[in-house]
């Protein structure tokens, strides 16, 4: 009669999933990918193991968990918007300042936790959050950079639609305006004036809950 347990890993079925893949490791042995909507079960022997999920650039995180005698231990994973943010951050200071990108924890089976806000995790917010890091690099052209273009956003961004707009005007003001030029003038408006309302959204966004 056997008396192996098992573990079994879900990959929470979140928006913010989406695009990731995590690597499914029992004590160190790899069993697998998990993506969005994803599970693996794994048999193993009763007692203690460590159940890690890695993520390409992003690390491990890593749980140690007791498995019952033909029991099985329930586990989800996700990734996490504010240790992504982290992430990101730190490309630019080099420094660690946040949780772990990715969240690994026990659940009771069938009971999947909700998912916090999906609209708070979109690629751009994380990507505009993380280049507020820039104030704190060690390289000083980021720093101007930051000062610049990003601290006082609105008003650079006002400058440039304003200079973008003229730009646009005049060329379609001239006697045999090129496709071209018409084309990259409204691009480059539309572009600034994207970058100063999702600049706006992502920094008053309300904060993801914590899991």
């Amino acid at each position: 009669m056997s008396t192996e347990g098992s573990i079994r890993v879900t990959c929470l079925p979140w928006k913010i999933n989406r695009y990731m893949r995590f690597r499914l490791f029992i004590d160190d042995s790899e069993n697998g990918l998990l993506r969005a909507g994803r599970s693996l079960e794994v048999r193993t022997q009763p007692g203690q193991h460590t159940v890690a999920i890695k993520s390409a650039g992003l690390g491990t995180f890593d749980l140690l968990v007791e498995v019952p005698a033909d029991g099985t231990v329930n586990l989800a994973c996700a990734a996490s918007s504010d240790g992504l943010v982290s992430a990101a951050r730190s490309k630019y200071t080099e420094v660690w300042d946040g949780p772990a990108p990715m969240n690994l924890w026990l659940i009771d089976e069938g009971n999947l936790p909700e998912e916090p806000a999906p609209e708070r995790e979109n690629w751009w917010v994380v990507t505009f959050l993380s280049q507020e890091a820039l104030a704190e690099s060690p390289v000083l052209l980021w720093r101007l950079f930051y000062r610049v273009a990003i601290r006082h956003y609105v008003v650079w961004g006002l400058i440039s639609s304003v200079v973008f707009g003229l730009i646009l005007f005049d060329t379609l003001y001239q006697s045999n305006p090129s496709a071209l030029s018409i084309s990259s003038s409204s691009v480059l408006l539309i572009a600034s004036i994207a970058v100063m309302v999702l600049r706006a959204v992502a920094r008053h966004r309300p904060r993801s809950l914590s899991l």
